[in-house]
C-alpha cells in the first residue's frame, strides 16, 4: 500500500470535504513530511507541548510512523472492511477498519475526525480527535 505515490480518495464517507483532507495526509505521508502531517492532523487546541511530544515521537518511533501511514492509508483506499462507524460525517466523523498487516488474528482499529472549523471559516476543517 506504501508503495503508490498519491492518495486514492476513495475514503469510504458522503462528506467530500473530509475525503479530500483523507487523501492530504495520505499524500503527505507518502511525501514523509511528518511537519506538514501534523500540522494538518492535530486538533487546532492540542497545546504545544503536546504537538512537539506527538511531532518528535513521530519522527524518532519509526514504527509508529509506518503504522499511522498504513493506517490512513487503508481508510483512504476503503481497504480492510473500513467503514464509517459513528458520526453525522458533519461534525464528526469515526472509522473503523481492520488493523494492516494483522495476520493471525484481526484487530479492530478506529480513527476519528471532527471539523475544526471555526464559524465564519470558508472551508471545512477536518483534523484527527484525541
Amino acid at each position: 500500500m506504501l508503495e503508490r505515490e498519491r492518495s486514492l480518495a476513495r475514503a469510504p464517507t458522503t462528506n467530500d470535504h473530509l475525503r479530500a483532507r483523507i487523501a492530504e495526509l495520505v499524500d503527505l505521508t507518502l511525501a514523509n513530511d511528518i511537519d506538514g502531517f501534523v500540522d494538518k492532523f492535530i486538533p487546532r487546541d492540542l497545546s504545544s507541548d503536546d504537538r512537539e511530544y506527538f511531532l518528535s515521537a513521530l519522527k524518532t518511533d519509526r514504527e509508529r510512523w509506518t503504522m499511522l501511514k498504513l493506517e490512513l492509508a487503508t481508510i483512504d483506499a476503503g481497504a480492510n472492511d473500513a467503514r464509517v462507524s459513528a458520526g453525522d460525517q458533519k461534525r464528526t466523523c469515526e472509522f473503523r477498519f481492520q488493523m494492516p498487516g494483522a495476520t493471525t488474528v484481526a484487530i479492530d482499529r478506529e480513527v476519528e475526525f471532527a471539523n475544526y472549523a471555526l464559524e465564519g471559516d470558508a472551508a471545512e476543517d477536518w483534523r484527527a480527535v484525541g
